[in-house]
């Protein structure tokens, strides 16, 4: 985090008082370096699960919420196009922050609402496509087609997680503590995900308007 961010703290009755106060206790940290050396050891801590691998899969649903949304900015550069279905996506990047966010600290963050915008949006692009009677081929912008991939390659690994947490109830936090990964606070994340893949997918149909069928 850059000198002089500060985090943004909920009051701390609302907030989980661990993650609360080891945040807290760290703000300085995050304000003086981007370096830690935590980490050096391939190990991360997550609030959630407190120290971990960095190859475990919490990381690794981290790491591809990360992946998708540079490359819903490297879209919102690539396409100059003026439209509000693309301008969407700057609301879209600050839900995937807030996917992030939650993974991290298992805070509810993501709403039903969310999903039903982006349901909206699919649905209003939707009536001005050609029906869609068989597969099609990437094409440009490819940019909206590598996002919607590793949108689902995210959905994947955040659902593989969830499988793995629900088989365990307690992990390690530090020493002293416990964490619980509270699943049912996960509930939203995967539609969200499987909504945003469809909208990338008709968001690449309106933007293309020339669907290059396959064939075998």
């Amino acid at each position: 985090m850059p000198s002089g961010v500060r985090v943004q703290l909920p009051p701390r009755s609302l907030f989980n008082p661990v993650i609360h106060d080891w945040v807290f206790s760290y703000q300085k940290v995050f304000q003086m370096k981007i370096y830690t050396k935590g980490g050096d050891n391939g190990t991360t801590f997550i609030p959630c699960e407190g120290r971990v691998n960095k190859y475990h899969c919490s990381v690794d649903a981290q790491g591809e919420i990360d992946e998708l949304n540079c490359w819903i900015g490297m879209i919102i550069q690539a396409v100059s196009t003026k439209d509000v279905f693309l301008e969407n996506l700057n609301y879209i990047q600050k839900d995937l922050m807030e996917i992030g966010a939650q993974l991290a600290t298992n805070q509810q963050r993501i709403t039903q609402e969310k999903i039903e915008w982006l349901e909206k949006g699919i649905d209003q692009m939707t009536e001005n496509l050609k029906p869609l009677t068989n597969f099609i081929l990437p094409r440009w912008p490819a940019e909206i087609h590598v996002a919607r991939a590793v949108c689902r390659r995210a959905e994947r690994t955040i659902s593989l997680w969830i499988s793995e947490a629900s088989k365990v109830t307690k992990t390690s936090f530090g020493e002293n503590q416990s964490s619980y990964l509270d699943l049912d606070k996960f509930n939203l994340i995967l539609p969200y995900l499987n909504r945003l893949s469809d909208y990338l997918f008709t968001l690449s149909r309106h933007v293309n308007k020339d669907d290059k069928i396959w064939s075998s």
